[in-house]
């Protein structure tokens, strides 16, 4: 009955439809038949939508209004039903989509499980294009662009990433607290910054204040709620990730920004003086005009994982580049003569802190 020439729908196409149904957009009569509450343009008068003449609008339906799809590409009554939607949690080998407020289960396609790593095509964060089943649960069929990915952990369409260490229990150790900077530059945020938890446990101000030049600093303790309110302003719109060591209170402080979130909290191990992991999943967390995600702590964090290497090392740490006029073009600034970074350290205008991090990072590499 549909006199165009279409393959046909994939999910009917076994069973020889007689009605030759289509993937939604195509045949007038066929959508007048599936969504029969739709109003349907008159034979005669002008469509409204591109003001052509309408006979029962045999153009495609998109061009007419009397005929418009409803929103999110869902036809009531046909087979295939399709959804753009955010991925918010992946557990147990399911991705859980957000579709306006209805959160669905969903099973990736067969096409996107050729990796052999199963979760690796799909990261939390993604937009993606999931076809609904009638058992109310979902199919990931395609992944929209991103924007960038947070390596670890992997998190896609991230806006700002909090690296959130704590003054004591556990102290700050230098050079993790520059292996997250660089893993964070290495994603191509627009929006760094290094939140200072359990300042309550100083009598200094400005901690770790010779890092200001290079980075926002947040100083914030969930015992006194000191920053917390200038904290939540930050995190009002977009994706934030909360990334850093366990045990340095990542938890703590969105349950003080948002008592209703719940999050497990552990405590640091007195034996070891370092936290436990208490996050076991990235997830999307609704908060407010957009979204945080509590990672999983790590301790340690391999770099050529994210494709860092002795060559590109250098790029991560931004404060070098004004200074990086050397005799040789491939310098890596450590061993060679007529180093400008080395010169810029010697006199003071590069921290001595990052650049001993960076040698211990490019020999890591």
């Amino acid at each position: 009955r549909c006199r165009r020439a279409h393959v046909l729908c994939a999910r009917v196409s076994a069973t020889r439809c007689k009605l030759f149904l289509l993937q939604i957009t195509h045949c007038s009569l066929l959508i007048a038949f599936l969504a029969p509450k739709e109003k349907v343009t008159k034979r005669k008068g002008v469509c409204p939508a591109r003001k052509h003449p309408c006979f029962r609008c045999q153009r495609r339906t998109s061009m007419c209004a009397g005929l418009q799809l409803p929103a999110n590409n869902i036809i009531q009554g046909a087979i295939i039903i399709k959804n753009i939607g955010r991925v918010i949690k992946f557990y147990n080998s399911f991705f859980f989509v957000k579709v306006g407020e209805e959160i669905i289960p969903c099973k990736l396609r067969g096409l996107l499980k050729r990796d052999k790593k199963v979760g690796s095509a799909v990261f939390v964060g993604d937009f993606v294009e999931i076809s609904r089943l009638k058992d109310k649960s979902g199919v990931i069929e395609t992944v929209q662009s991103r924007r960038n990915v947070l390596i670890r952990p992997q998190i896609a369409n991230v806006d700002r990433v909090i690296l959130t260490f704590a003054v004591d229990a556990p102290k700050i150790h230098p050079l993790l607290l520059n292996r997250f900077l660089v893993l964070a530059e290495k994603s191509n945020l627009s929006e760094i910054f290094i939140c200072i938890n359990k300042i309550d446990l100083t009598s200094e101000k400005n901690f770790l204040s010779e890092y200001e030049s290079l980075y926002k600093i947040l100083r914030v303790s969930t015992i006194t709620g000191e920053g917390l309110d200038n904290l939540k302003k930050i995190l009002s719109k977009g994706v934030t990730v909360f990334a850093g060591a366990s045990g340095t209170g990542k938890s703590s402080i969105l349950n003080a920004l948002d008592k209703n979130l719940r999050l497990k909290v552990g405590k640091v191990s007195e034996k070891i003086l370092r936290g436990k992991h208490t996050t076991r999943i990235a997830e999307l967390l609704a908060f407010e005009n957009g979204f945080l995600v509590d990672t999983p702590g790590f301790s340690a964090v391999d770099l050529s994982e994210a494709g860092i290497d002795k060559k590109n090392l250098k790029n991560y740490f931004k404060e070098f580049a004004p200074f990086a006029d050397c005799k040789f073009l491939d310098c890596t600034h450590s061993h060679e003569p007529n180093c400008g970074v080395k010169a810029a350290v010697e006199l003071g205008k590069i921290l001595k802190e990052r650049y001993e991090a960076y040698l211990t990072l490019l020999e890591e590499v």
